[in-house]
């Protein structure tokens, strides 16, 4: 299963460097501070859980986590801070400005749940709605992909990967016909 998303560069899309992975992913967690696979679930289910109730209160996010869109680093970045947005973008930033598009997660899977590295990947479909007087472009169904790295129970570094269709879309990837019983 995969995302392609036409989003290749701008505000939040720099996809060339989605092929320089970061190096904490591929380290192992401490063994002391690994946690089993449930709770790696439930700390990067607690992104989206977030993200549906526009409260990043919910987030287990690590005190330097840091968050990348479609490749590109979103926390602590100067040229984002210089743009029309004018914001300092933390993980927490993020999911709070999303309450006036009222958020929906669903359809969450987590096909990885690697422990030992402390990698989860999980992919939704997050709905998000036209807000009353505000002209947004990226309306629409997020189909995205979450790559999380979690140490301690904590989100350590987040990427999402995404693509936006229409509203209300379905899943994209149909789980796969059970044979017949019998």
């Amino acid at each position: 299963e995969e995302i392609i998303s036409s989003a290749r560069h701008g505000h939040f899309a720099d996809v060339d460097q989605l092929l320089k992975p970061d190096v904490p992913y591929e380290a192992p967690v401490p063994a002391h501070r690994a946690v089993d696979r449930e709770r790696l679930r439930q700390a990067a289910d607690s992104y989206w859980q977030a993200l549906e109730e526009s409260d990043a209160s919910l987030a287990r996010f690590a005190y330097r986590c840091d968050r990348y869109d479609n490749g590109k680093k979103i926390t602590n970045n100067l040229s984002i801070l210089l743009s029309q947005d004018a914001a300092v973008h933390t993980p927490a930033s993020c999911i709070n400005a999303t309450r006036p598009a009222r958020p929906l997660a669903r359809n969450r899977r987590f096909p990885v749940l690697d422990t030992r590295l402390g990698v989860a990947v999980s992919f939704v479909l997050v709905d998000f709605h036209p807000a009353p007087h505000i002209d947004r472009p990226d309306c629409g169904t997020f189909y995205m992909a979450g790559l999380f790295k979690v140490s301690d129970g904590e989100i350590r570094s987040l990427d999402e990967i995404r693509e936006i269709i229409p509203l209300g879309a379905e899943e994209v990837w149909p789980a796969p016909a059970l044979p017949p019983s019998g």
